[in-house]
């Protein structure tokens, strides 16, 4: 054949958008050599940004900056990076990084530097590459810095890679910003699958003496690429719902917030969620505007420095694959960081600010309190499905069931953690349920993998908004039962509301499955659940008359033996 018809050959073989592959050249000897010249994929698409932008802290706190990407389609996917961001060690430090979401939840390569102030950052492996907007990694920070002192976050070596091991040129690099601020309102970024849901966190840092009442801000939003379903409570002492009104046409959303405990807190604080769900893909803003912040002590205002986030809607989900749909008798446990983050929505946990993270899907919402933990890290919570504890609880049905783990700065799963400060779940029920098994026919109960079976949790049960809420200060898996018609629920009497984990009392509730009720003792003891039986009872008051009746023989025929004017034998 000869050497015209094998390149034209090659030719027809090439799809049209391989082409730009080949540059052909014909040696002296009559060689064909093909190079293949790098070509950058997705030039002028692709965004890298570290968020949240400014990061606001008060002095000696903890946070969190995301490294994003933006941009990318289905033309290359992104299956590697390298990227290097630069600081000032004089006002933060970098303690960790972890992983971002899938395909790069794995824990990353990195060199920290807090001499020179520098941070370099490559993923061990990815699972195919990523074709949207990823979160590539998560970098926890301290703020060791004045009152005041701000830092840039600049990007000094950037390499993306693609699947065909091409470059990706970066478009543009959004370069960040840390301030140490003593009043400051923050959202976060993050993305959702088209047509799902997600909470994004508001947080208020508020150092002045006193601590903060309340607040009233407005949040504006791209009404085309989402909508505001709802505002959800933040932690403790914001745990009471927000008072909002929603513009949906015109794309804001007014929030005002406040509580009764005088001083207020101090430092860093999740004062609500705002559940979004997306409607278009694309990428809409949250900008916050502040209104107003107030002081506890004296209801002075103070002036604050915001910084908005925004929240990108996706073809598909940005955690990596949906956890499979929940059976009633199913239940899963994460072996390590990664299958704890697989489907799972995560937010960071800090020892001053502690947070509030939710399903809203399946209303369920997870309050840590300040001081829970001793260190940085992530509390990853998600629907459960599959695997360990495969039986649900005597006499009981389950209804939602998560699990909720916890991971430290480096995306490590912590097992066997105790909580500093008992945590409180809440979980959602419907009237329906309510009218079935009634106030004390609803709990929630804690998978204990190490015994493989399920505890009651202390619960209170709110019968006017329809969420019951326990204590723990262990995470594993947890689950909303319910008494099955036909069984006996526990009765008023046998709860105790003064045990270690009983939530707090709400108006218009009841308790139900403490953990110190007979049938648990009973069941810790490795007997069966519920009441003895009759004739077990019946057996036990024989052995005591037949004992009572040997001793009364005994006795009379000690006193006839001994009987004046007899001789005793």
């Amino acid at each position: 054949m000869s050497i015209i018809k094998i390149v034209k050959n090659v030719f027809r073989s090439l799809p049209v958008n391989r082409l730009f592959l080949l540059a052909v050249g014909v040696s002296a000897a009559g060689v064909i050599t093909l190079s293949i010249p790098a070509r950058p994929a997705l030039a002028g698409h692709t965004t890298l940004a570290v968020l949240p932008a400014p990061l606001l802290m008060g002095p000696g706190d903890q946070d969190v900056l995301d490294l994003w990407v933006f941009g990318l389609d289905d033309t290359d996917r992104l299956t590697g990076y390298s990227v290097t961001l630069d600081y000032d060690p004089a006002v933060i430090t970098v303690d960790g990084v972890s992983g971002g979401n899938a395909p790069f939840d794995q824990i990353p390569t990195s060199s920290i530097d807090n001499g020179s102030g520098r941070v370099t950052i490559s993923p061990n492996r990815t699972r195919g590459g990523a074709a949207e907007d990823a979160l590539l990694a998560r970098i926890s920070v301290s703020a060791v810095g004045e009152l005041d002192a701000s830092t840039a976050l600049r990007f000094s070596g950037v390499e993306l890679k693609g699947s065909l091991d091409q470059a990706i040129a970066v478009g543009s690099a959004q370069h960040g910003r840390a301030e140490v601020s003593n009043a400051a309102v923050m959202i976060g970024t993050s993305s959702v699958a088209l047509g799902q849901s997600t909470t994004v966190p508001v947080t208020v840092v508020f150092t002045p003496k006193g601590g903060l009442a309340g607040y009233n801000i407005s949040v504006g939003y791209n009404p085309a690429v989402i909508r505001i379903d709802g505002i959800l409570p933040g932690e403790a002492p914001f745990s009471g719902s927000p008072i909002f009104s929603v513009t949906q046409e015109q794309g804001f959303v007014n929030i005002v917030g406040f509580h009764g405990e005088r001083p207020g807190p101090v430092g860093r604080t999740v004062v609500l969620n705002i559940q979004v769900t997306g409607m278009t893909k694309g990428a809409s803003p949250l900008d916050v505007t502040i209104k107003d912040l107030v002081n506890a002590m004296d209801a002075t205002s103070w002036p604050a420095t915001a910084s908005s986030g925004s929240v990108r809607v996706v073809a598909e989900s940005p955690g990596g694959s949906s956890a499979p749909a929940l059976t009633p008798n199913a239940i899963s446990l994460a072996m390590d960081g990664r299958s704890a983050l697989d489907g799972a929505v995560v937010s960071d946990v800090t020892p001053t600010g502690g947070t509030v993270i939710s399903l809203p899907k399946n209303n369920v919402t997870l309050t840590i309190p300040p001081g829970a933990v001793k260190e940085v890290g992530f509390v990853a919570m998600r629907e459960s499905g599959g695997g360990m504890g495969s039986t649900a609880p005597p006499s009981r049905d389950l209804g939602n069931v998560v699990e909720v783990n916890l991971l430290d700065a480096q995306g490590t799963l912590l097992t066997d953690v105790y909580l500093l400060e008992q945590a409180v779940l809440r979980m959602g029920f419907s009237s329906a349920d309510l009218e079935i098994s009634g106030p004390n026919g609803i709990s929630i109960q804690r998978y204990e993998p190490v015994l493989g079976r399920w505890l009651p949790l202390d619960t209170t049960v709110d019968t006017s908004n329809l969420p019951a809420s326990a204590r723990t200060d262990r995470f594993s898996v947890f689950g909303l039962t319910f008494q099955q018609q036909g069984t006996a629920a526990p009765s008023d009497s046998s709860l105790d509301q003064n045990g270690p984990e009983a939530a707090p009392p709400v108006s218009g509730s009841s308790s139900a499955g403490d953990s110190g009720t007979p049938a648990e003792q009973a069941a810790d003891s490795g007997t069966a659940d519920g009441p003895i039986s009759m004739a077990v009872i019946a057996l036990i008051a024989l052995a005591v008359i037949g004992v009572v009746v040997v001793g009364y023989l005994f006795l009379r025929e000690k006193e006839t033996q001994t009987a004046p004017g007899q001789d005793g034998i």
